[in-house]
């Protein structure tokens, strides 16, 4: 009887020693439990100091379809800025197209790097360098090579450029037309001190030194030129998405290791957008303008055609005074003439249409008809449309590089 009753307090006494013992030989490794997040801190650091710190920056903008506001509903000619209505995917295409970026990239001149010596690797320092370089498109710059930049007393600037071998062939480039050409050194170490308000002039490299702040004379600079093709496809990875469905608002973004440089890329990329679709109203006002021009000399001209046809029909019948009748006839005769007149307009309106088509050059990028909608038939209408579209379209296409043979192309 006591020892049944006393077992289950044999139990937990039991229970409480076997827990108590693993905590003491787990104690007991403390010196090991030290050590692993001595390690995994070290990783750590260094890990974080090693690695390019990765940015995401984005911003929106709001498609908008854009109409002409001299004009209303009632008139005539009316102005369709951007082809058919899809003028969202369009924005997509231009935005990630080899001809925006290139447009974008020139204008930052993002191919110079600027760039300071950390401790694991050469940091991009772009929007905290004390200054900022300009240069001539029509100036050869040396390729992929780092030039340092040195500010020494007295405004002075010293330029070094080290060179591993004199047989070594470099390669430079001219950004206005993307030309290259070799250059072979005389010296390994080219070193010349030169004010920095005198433009910088070596048988490598011209350029000019903008302040920006105060410069560092204890502090060495570093720039590099690349060829703006690497500087475009690294930028053609531009994330757009839909912010939301059914919506004509964009969400751009884009990733890199220097905040200053996303921000600008950004805000330009939306920049040069904006003055294109600008340019492309202009464009298509300037078509409309021809067009309705060339309409009003026919009209001119037919007026007066009728004017004089009229006065000389009154002449030769002695028209002066007309009966109730006469009246009624030649009320008739008129409308029948206003008939004749729409008629020949209508066929008028083709006719100059298809004229203005057939002189227009096919290779040239510029839309080819503004947009009518006094002709009646819907299908020509409807055809305008469909024109302007696929110009559009095989514009974004030329400017990608495709050839004729693609199919789309062909299309």
């Amino acid at each position: 009887m006591d020892s049944k009753k006393n077992s289950p307090i044999d139990s937990n006494t039991a229970n409480t020693i076997d827990l108590k013992s693993f905590l003491f030989k787990v104690i007991s490794y403390w010196k090991l439990f030290i050590i692993a997040v001595i390690i995994s801190l070290s990783i750590a650091k260094f890990k974080n100091g090693y690695e390019e710190k990765s940015y995401s920056i984005n911003t929106t903008i709001n498609i908008k379809e854009e109409q002409n506001p001299l004009f209303n509903s009632s008139t005539n000619i009316s102005f369709n800025w951007g082809g058919t209505s899809n003028a969202v995917e369009t924005i997509k295409a231009i935005l990630t197209s080899r001809s925006h970026n290139e447009k974008v990239v020139t204008k930052l001149k993002f191919y110079i790097n600027y760039l300071e010596e950390g401790k694991y690797r050469m940091e991009d320092m772009y929007g905290r360098a004390p200054f900022k370089i300009e240069t001539d498109s029509s100036d050869y710059q040396i390729l992929g090579t780092l030039i340092k930049i040195q500010f020494i007393k007295d405004n002075k600037v010293k330029i070094s450029v080290p060179f591993e071998s004199l047989e070594t062939t470099r390669a430079l480039i001219e950004y206005e037309n993307l030309n290259v050409k070799n250059f072979t050194p005389t010296e390994l170490l080219y070193e010349q001190v030169f004010d920095v308000q005198d433009n910088i002039e070596t048988p490598f490299c011209n350029f000019s030194i903008i302040k920006e702040y105060d410069f560092e004379t204890s502090k060495e600079y570093y720039i590099s030129f690349n060829h703006s093709n690497s500087a475009v496809n690294r930028y053609r990875g531009l994330g757009i998405r839909d912010l939301r469905s059914g919506t004509s608002i964009l969400e751009l973004s884009l990733n890199g290791s220097n905040k200053a440089r996303l921000v600008d890329y950004l805000n330009t990329s939306v920049n040069v957008l904006s003055n294109d679709q600008k340019e492309n109203k202009i464009a298509y006002a300037k078509k409309t303008k021809n067009y309705i021009d060339s309409l009003f000399s026919i009209e001119t001209k037919m007026l007066k055609q009728i004017e004089s046809e009229l006065t000389k029909f009154k002449d030769s019948n002695n028209i002066y005074n007309i009966t109730s009748e006469g009246a009624k006839i030649f009320q008739n005769i008129s409308r029948l003439d206003i008939d004749i007149i729409n008629k020949k307009r209508s066929i008028d309106y083709v006719t100059t249409l298809k004229s203005y088509i057939d002189t227009h050059d096919t290779n040239s990028n510029s839309i080819p008809v503004p947009t009518i909608v006094d002709i009646p038939d819907q299908v020509i209408i409807s055809n305008i449309n469909e024109l302007t579209t696929f110009v559009t379209l095989k514009n974004m296409l030329i400017s990608e590089g495709v050839k004729s043979i693609h199919p789309e192309m062909i299309d």
